[in-house]
């Protein structure tokens, strides 16, 4: 039945009453297949659990799949649904991790990698007691250095602004960064001097970002749109980039384990 309407099926073909009866009857089929397959698709969820996406979402993007799997599924192949449609639902939840869990949106390849990445830092620090290096990754998945660095900065769940900088702080990252209603020229000499050891660890491409987003170095605060149109670049990126640079400054403050301070008035 599938494959008639596949091959047969079109909006030329529905006017006719036979062939409309039998899509409706294959479709009232494929769904009592996909509801005595479903637990398949919880079973397979529950392996990306520890994504951004929740269960729930899961499940939905796996039925999907199971979807598609009965449609292309061939007796004639020789295997059994459930071995099939493994597959096609694995296949539709990596799609949807990969381009909603991240701030910065995967292709499957990648996101292959970036979970042998995950795998083998959660085999090594259950070993070893602590988190491995890029370098130790590298070592065991046979990956390029700047691959490995890339794959883990990208997979860091987005910092707010609101975020403390310290845990023995009450400090707020956002209480770091100049807004446009402050001045530079009021900022003392200690805090430029610390805000701008935390700068220099971005990338210049990141630092002009925050330059024009939070009106720092003598900058008037822009809007993502405004600076989107003056680097030529999506506002979506310039937010991606934002967060990113964002997420360096608090780690840096962190390793620097920064005074209150030397931060703030």
């Amino acid at each position: 039945m599938a494959q008639f309407i596949r091959e047969h099926y079109s909006a030329k073909t529905r006017r006719v009453a036979a062939i409309r009866r039998l899509n409706d009857r294959y479709l009232m089929f494929k769904h009592r297949l996909a509801l005595a397959n479903v637990r398949l698709v919880y079973h397979l969820a529950k392996r990306f659990r520890h994504f951004a996406l929740s269960y729930e979402d899961l499940v939905q993007e796996g039925v999907s799949g199971l979807m598609q799997a009965i449609d292309r599924f061939d007796l004639s192949h020789g295997t059994r649904l459930a071995t099939y449609a493994t597959w096609w639902i694995r296949q539709a939840l990596q799609i949807a991790v990969a381009g909603q869990s991240h701030l910065i949106s995967l292709s499957t390849h990648y996101f292959g990698e970036l979970w042998a990445i995950q795998q083998e830092s959660e085999a090594l620090a259950h070993r070893r007691d602590r988190l491995p290096s890029a370098q130790e990754l590298t070592n065991r998945t046979g990956m390029n250095l700047d691959l490995v660095t890339h794959l883990q900065t990208v997979s860091r769940t987005p910092v707010s602004l609101d975020a403390v900088i310290h845990e023995d702080t009450d400090f707020q990252l956002a209480e770091a960064l100049a807004d446009d209603t402050t001045s530079s020229e009021l900022l003392s000499a200690e805090r430029q001097e610390a805000l701008q050891f935390l700068l220099e660890n971005l990338s210049p491409r990141e630092q002009h970002v925050l330059d024009l987003r939070f009106g720092l170095n003598g900058y008037d605060a822009h809007s993502l749109t405004q600076i989107g149109r003056m680097l030529r670049i999506s506002k979506e990126r310039v937010r991606q980039i934002q967060n990113v640079a964002l997420e360096k400054l608090r780690a840096s403050a962190e390793d620097a384990a920064w005074e209150a301070s030397m931060l703030f008035d």
